[in-house]
């Protein structure tokens, strides 16, 4: 890829694969993130928000149905685009009837989360965290 065209300076970093000789080989970070999102919702059906009493300011949430695979809730923390990953996260509790949960944010890292009693404690950021039973 040549750096110097103007194409590549204005869209070049949104690009999702590069080359790897002749071959479209190498998978970038935001590659591996829309290909997380992309697993994550498979079979999606709908999506409609989340209505979870005591969440704090700023967190959103929704659930997605996506059929037979059982249902995801996607939560994130509304935070300013630049400077919100500088912020610590914020701790959500809600309630979760089932014994487990699976949480892997946008970028594959994997939240720890304290499942028991009814609830599901975790934390939430900018980084959007898709949970699962």
């Amino acid at each position: 890829m040549d750096p110097r065209q103007v194409m590549h300076l204005m869209f070049g970093k949104l690009a999702l694969m590069e080359y790897k000789g002749a071959d479209l080989a190498v998978r970038r970070p935001a590659g591996d993130a829309f290909a997380l999102m992309a697993e994550r919702l498979t079979g999606v059906r709908g999506v409609r928000r989340a209505e979870i009493a005591g969440l704090p300011a700023g967190v959103r949430a929704f659930e997605a149905d996506r059929g037979g695979r059982g249902p995801l809730l996607v939560l994130w923390d509304e935070r300013d685009m630049f400077d919100g990953e500088d912020e610590p996260p914020v701790t959500v509790t809600l309630p979760w009837s089932a014994p487990t949960a699976t949480a892997v944010d946008a970028l594959g890292g994997r939240p720890v989360t304290e499942a028991g009693d009814k609830t599901l404690r975790l934390p939430v950021s900018l980084t959007p965290v898709f949970l699962t039973a």
